[in-house]
């Protein structure tokens, strides 16, 4: 196999992974989740999870650093 055909198989999968990724994510937007946020503050916000692997990202709160919050997406 040349190496250009393996770079545009792996362009193709990248592109349908991020297709599939944002669809995903898009069935859960107006929903409220449970958001884990573990992260440090980064330019002024804050980064978290959902139990389905979303990240989430709000203003930094340090009081919800390392709690479970309830987050509408």
């Amino acid at each position: 196999m040349h190496d250009s055909d393996k770079t545009a198989r792996v362009e193709r999968l990248t592109q349908l992974s991020d297709r599939l990724h944002t669809e995903f994510c898009d069935q859960f937007k107006g929903t409220a989740e449970e958001v884990l946020f573990e992260s440090t503050q980064r330019g002024g916000k804050m980064f978290g999870y959902t139990r389905n692997y979303i990240k989430v990202e709000k203003p930094f709160d340090k009081e919800q650093i390392g709690k479970i919050v309830k987050v509408l997406l």
